[in-house]
């Protein structure tokens, strides 16, 4: 069934094609036509070219002949402007072949395939333009277990500062830069996502975040393409820092910044 469906898009393609070479053959014969036939009977070298009638010097005669004459340049200039108009409908029947070739639309399911999608994933092995084989993206993900609550490695600042850029790029869109859940496309109508201050997600670990920037959940979609995996536990890293920074109290200030927080001062 799917090679049929196939082939009758294939046929369909090629007869579109034929019938637009057809289309453009007709369009430049009449083109090359038109040119021909305004060039040899153009009125300006019509006139020219005609003999003098053997007529006599009287009035009545020299009438009839510019009345002849007139009605030839007419006719002829009439017959030049239908030429004109036939071979410019000839043009907008002309068929583009690549705007008329075999597609589909995007999302739109294919019965070539046997997962039925017409948007296909990257072959495995490819590398995508401007980057090499020492990417972790085009790699598969490593294994976790999305119920840890620790990082696969030393957090520090320099991982916090990672993550907060990341997150800056990729998830403030629809989350907000607060985690809130106000994100600029949500304000313009898409799917509001639940904010990182919900009970629910302040008791989830830190697993729980990598695990669905790397499969997806929900109205998400996977992100495992766009952010490295060690940039997916950065950014978990951070949307735990700002969920601690909703709630902390000046107890859970480092004793040497303190005083600089009392003061007025900013902690670095």
């Amino acid at each position: 069934m799917r090679i049929r469906s196939h082939n009758r898009l294939c046929l369909k393609g090629r007869t579109r094609t034929w019938i637009g070479s057809v289309q453009g053959a007709v369009a430049t014969w009449l083109v090359i036509s038109m040119r021909y036939f305004l060039t040899i009977f153009d009125s300006r070298s019509l006139t020219r070219s005609l003999p003098l009638p053997v007529l006599t010097r009287s009035k009545n005669n020299l009438g009839l002949f510019r009345q002849s004459r007139h009605n030839k340049e007419r006719s002829q200039r009439r017959a030049g402007r239908l030429l004109l108009l036939a071979g410019a409908l000839a043009f907008v029947g002309c068929a583009q072949q690549m705007g008329h070739q075999p597609h589909v639309r995007p999302l739109e399911p294919s019965a070539v395939f046997p997962d039925r999608q017409s948007a296909r994933p990257p072959v495995s092995g490819t590398v995508v333009s401007g980057y090499t084989r020492t990417n972790h993206r085009l790699e598969p993900s490593p294994s976790f277990d999305p119920n840890t609550d620790s990082l696969p490695f030393a957090l520090n600042l320099d991982v916090l500062q990672r993550g907060r850029e990341r997150f800056g790029i990729y998830c403030s869109e629809c989350h907000g830069l607060t985690g809130e859940g106000n994100g600029i496309v949500v304000q313009r109508g898409f799917s509001r996502p639940p904010s990182y201050y919900d009970p629910r997600l302040r008791q989830a670990p830190l697993g729980h975040f990598y695990d669905v920037m790397t499969n997806g959940y929900g109205a998400m979609a996977s992100y495992a393409a766009q952010v490295e995996p060690q940039d997916r536990w950065a950014i978990a890293a951070y949307i735990r820092t700002l969920q601690a920074s909703r709630n902390a109290t000046i107890a859970d200030v480092p004793p040497d910044k303190v005083t600089e927080l009392q003061a007025g001062g900013v902690a670095r």
